[in-house]
């Protein structure tokens, strides 16, 4: 007579079963850890000078990707082998992203220093060349004030007075001022005295003063220097 051996009932679980080769297997810490470098290096690749720590957690992203890509290998005991892959290719793409941003903001800097390099050059070969000549005339005894920004300097006069600078020693805002000391003169109303300065050759400012205690003051307009 043969036995009748029972079969399990459909759903009830087969303890003698052998569990899946992957049912036991943990998320490779690796994996996740170069996946978080590699996203935080790709965001901080486009931003300037920090895109040089970028450069090392995509460099410190690669290393945990190769371990998680190790640990994760058919045989091995830890899964997460997209995430290792994803995370050396995120990481491989912020240090591209760093190189290529950092030679554009290399060139950048670069061009924008040589230009303010050049613009130096010229201006300060322009004040080489300018020349500044200052006038001055009266009637009568009178006294002259000159000079530029943090400095002046007085001189007497009777009829004419001129003088010349050139270079630095022109400054950049000169004025002069004409004053009259004739004060023994019977008639202050017959006073007359002038100013004017010219640069390059060209007339910038020319004032006239007449009368008892008569002045006279003459500038560079800031325009005009900011034209020049």
């Amino acid at each position: 007579m043969t036995d009748n051996i029972p079969l399990p009932s459909q759903g009830q679980p087969n303890l003698g079963r052998t569990p899946a080769p992957h049912a036991h297997r943990n998320l490779s810490a690796s994996s996740v850890v170069g996946l978080v470098f590699g996203v935080i290096a790709v965001l901080l690749s486009w931003v300037p000078i920090v895109n040089n720590f970028a450069a090392v957690l995509g460099a410190i992203g690669i290393v945990f990707a190769i371990v998680g890509v190790v640990a994760t290998r058919s045989r091995g005991r830890k899964r997460g082998r997209g995430l290792a892959i994803a995370a050396a290719i995120l990481s491989i793409i912020a240090i591209a992203i760093v190189l290529v941003t950092q030679s554009s903001y290399g060139k950048a800097i670069d061009s924008v220093s040589n230009e303010v390099q050049q613009s130096q050059t010229e201006q300060k070969k322009a004040d080489e060349e300018r020349s500044i000549t200052m006038k001055a005339t009266s009637n009568g005894p009178a006294s002259v004030m000159y000079g530029g920004i943090g400095e002046s300097h007085t001189e007497d006069f009777n009829g004419t007075w001129e003088k010349t600078m050139t270079g630095k020693e022109a400054g950049e805002y000169p004025t002069l001022s004409v004053t009259s000391t004739d004060y023994e003169t019977p008639d202050p109303s017959g006073i007359r005295l002038s100013c004017e300065i010219i640069v390059n050759g060209k007339s910038v400012s020319r004032h006239d003063g007449s009368g008892s205690g008569a002045n006279a003051y003459c500038d560079i307009p800031v325009d005009w220097n900011a034209g020049q």
